[in-house]
């Protein structure tokens, strides 16, 4: 008797599978006659800007997961990130081209997106017959030259092409600047909305003009602290006022 009710459940087991895919059968072949029929309905041109528009889609999505795994990009917003994305060029190498050269004064930050690079460094620069020696090698998904983005030291390294094509995105400082510029602004303006709140609700400036308070919040400046760091200590002298944009912060009394 078992053995009777366990066949009866691998039989409806195996119906339901059955069912299941008959199922997603019949959901797929309607995606697919949808496809085929928006795919009638399109002219050319329309076909075209569509196929255009997701592969700048993907390119884009691509592009800003390299660089959130940059640090020099990790206190960019996602927006930031999205218009850091758009902006990288394509530029492309041949086999034994040298990106980027030791001890030149870099400007531009790369991402291979095709290929494969050598990384090499010469200890002495001077002496012409040292061999450089190699660091790395690097293929797709790989980045190198961020810090040129921030400060204008010398490069460390030099970076080689080995594969017979190498597709790099750069970024150069000058765009770097620019886009670092406007996402500070738009996070000052963000600062100030939310100081604007607190002045609201806290009753010493009530008495103050809405033109005041905005020439307050000019005044104002943004300062960062880092982990466990005391901004205020009880029973010290105060005389700054803080208004908490980002973050949070815990209030002891000794």
């Amino acid at each position: 008797l078992q053995s009777a009710r366990v066949v009866e459940t691998a039989v409806v087991i195996d119906k339901m599978s059955i069912v299941e895919r008959l199922q997603n059968f019949i959901t797929d072949s309607h995606e697919i006659f949808k496809e085929m029929d928006q795919y009638g309905r399109e002219s050319s041109f329309e076909r075209t800007r569509r196929e255009v528009r997701h592969q700048l889609a993907e390119a884009e999505k691509y592009r800003a997961s390299i660089l959130r795994n940059v640090n020099t990009f990790s206190g960019l917003s996602n927006d930031a990130i999205i218009s850091a994305a758009q902006s990288m060029e394509e530029v492309f190498f041949k086999k034994g081209d040298t990106i980027i050269e030791q001890d030149d004064i870099g400007d531009t930050f790369y991402v291979v997106e095709e290929g494969l690079v050598s990384v090499l460094r010469k200890v002495n620069m001077k002496d012409k017959k040292e061999e450089p020696k190699e660091l790395a090698q690097l293929g797709a998904n790989s980045f190198f030259g961020e810090i040129a983005l921030m400060t204008t030291e010398p490069r460390s390294a030099s970076v080689v092409v080995l594969s017979p094509i190498c597709k790099c995105l750069s970024m150069t400082k000058a765009k770097f600047d620019e886009l670092l510029s406007t996402t500070n602004k738009i996070q000052a303006e963000n600062r100030k909305l939310i100081g604007k709140d607190v002045l609201e609700t806290v009753p010493l400036f009530n008495t103050l003009t809405n033109a005041n308070k905005h020439k307050l919040l000019d005044v104002m400046l943004f300062v960062t602290f880092l982990p466990n760091t005391y901004i205020c200590r009880h029973g010290a002298a105060g005389n700054t006022f803080y208004i908490v944009t980002g973050g949070s912060c815990k209030v002891t009394i000794n």
